[in-house]
């Protein structure tokens, strides 16, 4: 649906990174001029990218008819492949600017909460400073995604890729004057109309200009992406160099200078943290004699050229940090640290790759699981406190809240101790983490026939973890109507294992003749025995209240955090 006027009219504003994603998208690279080897190591990279991200939150990958079989053989089954015609593969730059509503339109008549930009693109330059002359496929990959997703479309004419622009969701937004002042975008405009425009569809009201962005970013005329990024409003990272030779130094130096001494769209003073470059890579021989240059119609690549290396350009999926690796210890290791300490709530894990176009997810929970804390304490006979249990559920609470209050609302569908990451803090409650969103979907279906009901049924046996399946999933009705729910139930069965170790239902798995399956359908809950219980009824009172077995009268995610709060009320003494 193409839409009139601009999105700050409609109540649309661009939102921060690091807000949920409903999903990714991202682009097949194939173009033999772009990319080495016939984009054979490129799409091997492009697999684990796709494969880290997946575990976090749903992937669509778009791929060419000539590449969507290839495609579908190299990534999993969890991330969807479809078929669309591209130039090349940078969904960043091409992709819908992706803006949320805050408020009812203009009218007073509801809108969409979700809708996308579809800038007007040029290669990065255009005919004769574009990295390639055909950018037509590309033209129509905002327009498409937004199409296949049946979300409002605001059309611009104004030149713009996604990677040269950055906002802090509170009104600023961070550019680069190499870029969007450069001839080759919209030479007809000037800098106080193009802030105009992008106030007017970001829904921003100041913006910050850093003169240049990222030494050696030819490609993109300086982005942003690669030099400065916001992790929360009022703090920046920068891309730094403490080499003074080292063009980048110069270019860093300037940018320090803006932002110490400008403020934010609230008046903010900004923090600015400093994050080194790798020590300088250029093309290889190798590499550059892997690319198709003959009669070919994209820029040259010349071995000896300077890569425009920067760890700021990273992805924040949903509780995850994905960023670039480049072979140097130092400032591999250096980044590590940067950016766990910026993005502290961010689960990793490391991948190790010598390929400069190389990925990784840092490691920064390393305590373990909620399964791995619960069985260490249950054989100490030990148990969390009840202030910690609170913390922690209501931790989860929190993070699943943000899939359930999507448009359309999400389910996580494996709600168990396992998926749960926990990092034990001196003198506070442990910060817990859900991970692995694998098996998250839409959550509201519709299922009006035995057939559908079956389906449903075979594909929550293959991705939810039985002794925290909701009853629902194990025996569907032929009419019924399926929500977030399911994870209600999954989170009152995770609350019974942080205080037990294990799910409620989980005793029928050792008994002659019991049934997981009766034990769940027919809310057969099993408390420890004794006179002395460590936990207060009212926490099995909480857990009984989620473990309803009609889905209908289960509590929502906003009435349990609302419970869980006046828990931590009552016993905080």
């Amino acid at each position: 649906m193409k839409m009139k006027g601009t999105p700050a009219v409609h109540g649309y504003y661009m939102p921060a990174e690091w807000e949920p994603h409903s999903q990714c998208w991202i682009g097949w690279p194939e173009r033999p001029d772009n990319w080495r080897d016939n984009a054979v190591p490129a799409q091997q990279v492009f697999t684990k990218v796709a494969s880290a991200i997946s575990k976090f939150e749903p992937v669509t990958v778009c791929a060419s008819a000539n590449q969507w079989a290839n495609a579908r053989s190299q990534l999993p089954e969890n991330v969807r492949v479809i078929e669309m015609s591209l130039n090349d593969s940078w969904f960043r730059d091409t992709g819908p600017t992706f803006v949320v509503g805050k408020s009812a339109s203009c009218s007073g008549t509801p809108e969409p909460k979700v809708a996308g930009i579809d800038w007007n693109f040029n290669s990065w330059g255009g005919i004769d400073d574009g990295c390639y002359r055909d950018w037509s496929h590309d033209l129509l990959v905002a327009e498409k995604i937004l199409a296949i997703e049946k979300l409002p479309r605001f059309q611009h004419s104004m030149i713009l890729e996604g990677g040269s622009i950055h906002v802090d969701g509170e009104g600023t937004c961070l550019t680069t004057e190499e870029c969007l002042l450069n001839k080759n975008r919209n030479p007809h405009l000037t800098k106080e109309q193009i802030e105009d425009q992008l106030k007017a569809y970001l829904g921003v009201t100041k913006i910050i200009w850093l003169p240049r962005g990222l030494y050696g970013d030819d490609d993109t005329n300086g982005h942003i992406d690669n030099m400065c990024c916001f992790v929360k409003p009022g703090v920046v990272l920068l891309s730094w160099t403490d080499d003074e030779t080292d063009p980048q130094y110069e270019r860093a130096v300037e940018a320090v200078s803006v932002l110490s001494n400008t403020t934010d769209a609230k008046g903010r003073k900004l923090e600015i943290i400093k994050l080194h470059v790798p020590g300088p890579l250029y093309m290889t021989e190798k590499e550059a004699a892997g690319l198709f240059q003959e009669e070919c119609e994209a820029k040259p690549r010349l071995a000896g050229t300077r890569l425009a290396a920067s760890y700021v350009n990273f992805y924040i999926a949903n509780g995850a940090i994905i960023a670039p690796q480049f072979g140097d210890q130092k400032w591999d290791d250096e980044a590590v640290r940067v950016l766990s300490k910026a993005f502290p709530n961010h689960e990793t894990t490391q991948e190790q790759s010598w390929n400069h176009e190389a990925y990784l997810l840092f490691p920064v929970h390393l305590d373990g699981t909620l399964l791995d804390n619960a069985k260490t304490m249950k054989a100490k006979k030990e148990f969390f406190s009840t202030s910690d249990v609170l913390q922690i559920f209501r931790q989860l609470c929190a993070g699943l809240k943000h899939m359930h209050t999507l448009d359309p609302p999400y389910a996580h569908n494996d709600i168990k101790p396992g998926n749960v990451l926990i990092t034990h803090r001196k003198g506070q409650s442990p910060l817990a983490i859900l991970m692995d969103f694998g098996s998250a979907r839409p959550a509201r279906r519709q299922i009006r026939s035995r057939t559908e009901a079956l389906q449903l049924q075979e594909w929550a046996s293959e991705h939810c973890s039985a002794p925290f399946r909701a009853p629902e999933l194990w025996d569907c009705p032929s009419q019924a109507d399926i929500d977030e729910r399911t994870d209600v139930w999954s989170l009152g069965c995770t609350l019974y294992a942080i205080l037990y170790g294990m799910s409620p239902f989980e005793y029928a798995l050792g008994e002659s003749g019991g049934s997981l399956q009766l034990a769940i359908v027919n809310v057969q809950i099993k408390w420890p025995a004794g006179p002395n219980p460590p936990y207060p009824d009212a926490l099995h009172q909480f857990i009984t209240w989620m473990l309803q077995p009609q889905a209908a009268v289960r509590p929502r995610i906003d009435d349990i955090l609302i419970h869980v709060d006046k828990l931590i009320s009552k016993f905080s003494n």
